[in-house]
C-alpha cells in the first residue's frame, strides 16, 4: 500500500507542477535591438540590385578599317568601362558579320552611361595604344533602369558628326620620330640620272636577332614625304620610300618600348622602267642610339655585294614618352572643336603690347603681366597671347627672353658692361622674385624692381602660368607660346637650353591641366619638336606651329616657309599654323591655301602697325590676328567673342575633370547602424 501511495504522490506532484508552468509569467525582453535591426533595414536593404547586361555593337565603315594588329575597344564613365582609361576598357570581339565587333557589358542598375569607341592595339604585356579615337566633344549617353538592352553604333559617327582623329600617349607607349632633312644621304655610287631613284626603308627587328618585326603594337612604321596638300603619315610601301636629295622625309614608329625594337635600314635604287630594285646598301640602328629625347645619329652603308662602306646617312631623332602622371583621358577633346563663327578673332600681343625693350609706341602696362592681361580682358580682346618658359626648378612662368639681365655690384649700373646676363634656365623661381632686372632700351639702362617688392601684385614681372590662369577672365581667350630656342642658319642657337624636351613640355601641360580649363586656349612654338610632343601628350587643345618672319632663317626645314610649316601642321595632325604676316602683304592667297589645309590660322608681326592694316589682313580670311597696342586699336564698347556667346565660356567646362562625388550621408541612418551588429 505504501508503494501504490508513493506512486500516487510523485503523480499528483508532477501534474501540480506542469499546471503551474502553464500560468501566465511577467516576462521582460529588450527590444531595441530588434528595432534597431528593422528600422536599418527599410534604409539599406540586404541585397544588392543585380547588373543589367548590355551589348555594345560596333560597325567599322569602309572608310576606316582597322590594321591587323588593331582591333576595336569600349571606353567610358563607369568603372566597368574603364573610367576614361584606355588601359582598362573593353576590348570588343569579332563577330560572323564583316566588320562587326561586340562585346558584353555588365552595367549596375540605374547608372548615366558615358562612352565611345577607340582602335586600340595591345602589346605583349597587355598595355593599350590608342591609334585613333572618337574625339568628339561629347560622348555617347543613356541611362540604364532596370532591364538589360542593346547599344548598337558605327565607329566615328556620334550623332551626325563623323570624327576620327589620330591618337596620343595617354600612359603607355612611345614613339619614335627619325628625321632625313636636307643632305641627309651621301653614297658613292650615285643612281643613273633619269633612269635610277633612290628609295629608304626603315625595318624594325628584333635587337637580339635582328629578325623582322611585323607592325604591331610593338612597333609599327608610318612616314611622311612633305609634299604641299598630301603630307599624311602613311604604311611605307615594300620596298621603302621615294627619296631625293632635298626632300624632307619623317618615319614615324609606334613603340610599346624603345629597348625591345632595332631598325634595318635599306636602301634601294629603283630602275621604274624595269619595276625593278636593287638594294645598295644597309645598316643596323639600335636603341642605344638615341639616348635623350632629341639628338643627331650618323650610320654607315654597308654594301650587301662587297661588304664594305659606301655610304652614310645621317638621322636626326626625337623620343616623345607619356606625360610623367596625371595625363589626359579619354572623356574629352577640344583639340578639332572650333566654332565657324570664331574667324577675324583680335588677339593681344603679350597682352596689350610690347613695352621692355620698344624705343617708341610702348604699352601702357608691363608686357606679360598680370595687369596687362586683365586690361585687355576689359577692353573685349578675344584672346592674349603670351610666352612661358621653365625656371631651374621647372616653374612655368611668363617672360619673352631667355635670359635676364642683372647687377652683380650694389651700384646703380651705369653701361651694358656692368650688367650680367643670367638665363632663366639657370635660376630658381624664389631667386628670381628677389632681383632687381635691368633692360637696354636703345642707349638708356631702365630698371625694373624686383618681383617681391612692386604692389599691386598684378603689375610684378615673372608671373606664373597658374597666376594667368587664375587671375584673368575666363572670357579671354589664351594663345600660348611655349619658348625653346632655335638653331639658326648659321649654325648657331638662339639662346642655351640643357633641360630633357619631354620634362619641359610635361611640365607645363601639368599646370594646363589642372589650372587651365574653362576657357578657349590654344598652345604654339617655333619649335616643330616641341609642337610634336605637345600633340602626342595631349588631346585637349589645339597646337600651333610659329613660323619665323624671314624663309631659311633656322636649320630646321620645316620651318623655311609657311608652306612647309603647313605642311607639318597637317603630316601631325596639328590645329593650325601662325605664320607671320609679312608673307600674307606679299602674297594675300596664303591664308586660304593654308586654310585649305589646316583649320586654324593666326597671324602675327609689325605689319599689323595700326587700324587700318589690321582691317586689311581681317579681310584676308584668318582665324585671328596678333597685334600690340590693343589699347589704341581696339574698336570701343567690344565684347569677346567668347563673352557674347550665352553658353560661353561655361561650355568649356567640359575641359575640367568633373568633381568626384562623395557619398550623401544620412545622419539618421549612420546613427543607426553604428549600433547594430548584422550577424
Amino acid at each position: 500500500m505504501s508503494v501504490s501511495w508513493s506512486k500516487t504522490f510523485a503523480a499528483f506532484t508532477v501534474a501540480w507542477l506542469s499546471a503551474l508552468c502553464l500560468l501566465p509569467v511577467e516576462t521582460f525582453c529588450d527590444t531595441s535591438y530588434y528595432e534597431k535591426y528593422y528600422a536599418a533595414r527599410r534604409y539599406v536593404p540586404l541585397k544588392r540590385n543585380a547588373p543589367l547586361v548590355f551589348n555594345f555593337t560596333l560597325t567599322l565603315p569602309d572608310t576606316d578599317q582597322l590594321a591587323s594588329f588593331e582591333r576595336p575597344a569600349l571606353v567610358g564613365n563607369l568603372p566597368v568601362l574603364g573610367a576614361w582609361q584606355a588601359g582598362r576598357a573593353v576590348l570588343l570581339n569579332r563577330t560572323a558579320i564583316l566588320n562587326v565587333w561586340s562585346a558584353s557589358v555588365e552595367i549596375p542598375q540605374n547608372s548615366s552611361v558615358e562612352y565611345r569607341y577607340f582602335a586600340a592595339a595591345v602589346g605583349q604585356s597587355g598595355a593599350v595604344q590608342i591609334r585613333r579615337w572618337e574625339s568628339h566633344v561629347h560622348a555617347r549617353t543613356f541611362n540604364t533602369t532596370k532591364f538589360s538592352g542593346n547599344r548598337s553604333d558605327e565607329f566615328g559617327l556620334i550623332g551626325n558628326e563623323r570624327q576620327l582623329s589620330r591618337g596620343w600617349l595617354q600612359d603607355s607607349g612611345n614613339i619614335l620620330q627619325l628625321k632625313l632633312f636636307r643632305d641627309a644621304l651621301s653614297l658613292e655610287e650615285q643612281p643613273e640620272v633619269g633612269q635610277e631613284k633612290l628609295r629608304l626603308r626603315l625595318q624594325p627587328v628584333d635587337p637580339k636577332i635582328l629578325a623582322p618585326i611585323l607592325s604591331s603594337a610593338r612597333a609599327n612604321v608610318e612616314y611622311v614625304r612633305m609634299a604641299y596638300g598630301d603630307s599624311t603619315l602613311r604604311v611605307q610601301p615594300e620596298y621603302g620610300v621615294p627619296y631625293a636629295t632635298g626632300d624632307i622625309l619623317m618615319f614615324h614608329v609606334n613603340l610599346e618600348q624603345l629597348d625591345r625594337v632595332a631598325y634595318l635600314v635599306e636602301v634601294y635604287a629603283e630602275q621604274p622602267e624595269e619595276d625593278l630594285v636593287r638594294l645598295l646598301g644597309y645598316s643596323h640602328l639600335l636603341h642605344t642610339s638615341f639616348s635623350g629625347t632629341e639628338g643627331e645619329v650618323s650610320i654607315d652603308l654597308i654594301s650587301p655585294l662587297w661588304q664594305r662602306v659606301v655610304g652614310q646617312l645621317r638621322i636626326e631623332y626625337l623620343h616623345i614618352r607619356p606625360m610623367e602622371k596625371d595625363g589626359f583621358d579619354l572623356r574629352t577633346s577640344f583639340a578639332n572643336y572650333w566654332r565657324s563663327n570664331w574667324t577675324a578673332l583680335e588677339i593681344g600681343h603679350r597682352g596689350l603690347g610690347k613695352s621692355l625693350t620698344v624705343t617708341t609706341n610702348a604699352a601702357p602696362l608691363i608686357e606679360n603681366t598680370v595687369a596687362t592681361m586683365l586690361a585687355s580682358s576689359e577692353l573685349g580682346a578675344d584672346l592674349v597671347e603670351f610666352d612661358v618658359q621653365l625656371t631651374s626648378d621647372l616653374v612655368p612662368i611668363i617672360h619673352h627672353d631667355f635670359s635676364i639681365r642683372v647687377c652683380i655690384d650694389s651700384k646703380t649700373p651705369t653701361s651694358k658692361d656692368d650688367l650680367t646676363e643670367v638665363l632663366l634656365k639657370d635660376i630658381s623661381y624664389e631667386q628670381l622674385k628677389d632681383l632687381k632686372t635691368y633692360q637696354i632700351v636703345g642707349n638708356k639702362i631702365v630698371e625694373y624692381p624686383a618681383h617681391n617688392n612692386v604692389e599691386p601684385p598684378e603689375q610684378r614681372l615673372f608671373p606664373t602660368l597658374q597666376d594667368f590662369f587664375e587671375r584673368v577672365n575666363l572670357s579671354t581667350g589664351f594663345d600660348i607660346e611655349i619658348k625653346w630656342p632655335q638653331q639658326r642658319a648659321d649654325g648657331q642657337f638662339e639662346s642655351e637650353q640643357t633641360l630633357d624636351k619631354n620634362l619641359f613640355v610635361d611640365r607645363i601641360l601639368a599646370v594646363v591641366r589642372r589650372y587651365g580649363c574653362g576657357r578657349l586656349n590654344v598652345i604654339k612654338s617655333f619649335d616643330a619638336d616641341l609642337c610634336s610632343l605637345l600633340r602626342f601628350k595631349q588631346h585637349m587643345y589645339p597646337v600651333l606651329f610659329l613660323s619665323s618672319s624671314k624663309e631659311n632663317v633656322f636649320t630646321d626645314p620645316r620651318t623655311s616657309t609657311v608652306e612647309q610649316s603647313v605642311n607639318f601642321a597637317q603630316a601631325f595632325d596639328l590645329g593650325g599654323v601662325s605664320p607671320n604676316a609679312v608673307f600674307v602683304k606679299a602674297d594675300p592667297g596664303v591664308v586660304q591655301r593654308a586654310k585649305a589645309q589646316v583649320p586654324i590660322v593666326l597671324l602675327w608681326g609689325s605689319d599689323l602697325k595700326d587700324r587700318e592694316s589690321i582691317d586689311w589682313f581681317l579681310q584676308q580670311g584668318p582665324t585671328g590676328v596678333i597685334y600690340d597696342r590693343l589699347d589704341l586699336w581696339l574698336g570701343a564698347n567690344r565684347t569677346s567673342a567668347f563673352e557674347a556667346e550665352q553658353d560661353l565660356p561655361g561650355f568649356f567646362q567640359l575641359q575640367c575633370v568633373p568633381a568626384t562625388k562623395e557619398r550623401e550621408v544620412n545622419s539618421t541612418i549612420e546613427s543607426i547602424l553604428s549600433n547594430v551588429n548584422f550577424l
